[in-house]
């Protein structure tokens, strides 16, 4: 009997590297419509800082056999008073011909063994309004809703 096939393990998830951030632009600008060449430089550089090592980074999805990332997912670690460390992820993206499930399911699990050995004991997801396929996606990997995000800007 063959083994059940995992799409996401035709995948290679890797942090993204300062040098790459502008080959991942793209789709992180379908993550945010607008978002500046020279602010998503800025936050790749601090996110791949050492320094930052397990509180911040961005997780990229490439097809072994091509060049450029199809998916990626930006995370950071909070304190949660109920639930202790936690990993936050946001600003999901994937394009990808044969579809994006697969893609958004290989950066969940990279991102799970990432909490997992950080000490996380859990995953957060914040997911825009109208990105009904990711719901979908992370519901059928095991999360939860928890609620309802909400935004205030407060500064220039």
């Amino acid at each position: 009997m063959l083994a059940p096939h995992d799409p996401a393990a035709e995948f290679v998830v890797t942090p993204l590297a300062v040098v790459a951030a502008g080959a991942a632009y793209p789709l992180m600008r379908e993550a945010v419509p607008g978002l500046d060449l020279r602010a998503w430089r800025r936050f790749v550089r601090r996110a791949a800082s050492p320094r930052q090592a397990g509180r911040l980074g961005i997780l990229t999805a490439s097809r072994p056999a091509r060049r450029f990332p199809c998916g990626l997912l930006c995370y950071h670690r909070i304190a949660d008073p109920s639930l202790g460390d936690m990993i936050v992820a946001s600003h999901f993206a994937a394009l990808d011909p044969l579809g994006c499930g697969p893609v958004f399911h290989a950066l969940e699990e990279a991102l799970a063994e990432i909490a997992r050995a950080s000490g996380c004991q859990a995953i957060r997801a914040f997911v825009p309004p109208g990105e009904s396929g990711l719901i979908a996606d992370l519901l059928a990997s095991g999360h939860l809703r928890e609620g309802e995000a909400f935004l205030r800007k407060v500064g220039g």
